[in-house]
């Protein structure tokens, strides 16, 4: 599944602060904080498959940072653990 755009108007995080999803991800308290909203996103699948076709964005999207997008990024098996992980929260 390719999403290449998707309805922030449904996210959790639109009214967030959005400086708490573009952070250095060795700040382990704000990435914990961006992902809470991604935890009850109803969108977060929509958002993690976007973030993952579109390797050059930075930031928490759908529950992920992008390191641990670029580690699934050439993996298909690992990329539907991933999936699989941030939408069974």
């Amino acid at each position: 599944m390719e999403i290449t755009e998707f309805n922030i108007d449904d996210a959790a995080c639109k009214t967030a602060d959005p400086e708490i999803f573009f952070v250095d991800t060795n700040n382990k308290d704000i990435v914990a904080t961006a992902k809470s909203y991604c935890g009850i996103c109803p969108i977060v699948l929509q958002c993690l498959t976007y973030a993952l076709s579109n390797p050059e964005e930075h930031g928490i999207w759908g529950g992920t940072t992008m390191p641990e997008r670029l580690r699934v990024r050439n993996n298909p098996r690992a990329r539907k653990e991933l999936i699989i992980s941030v939408t069974a929260k």
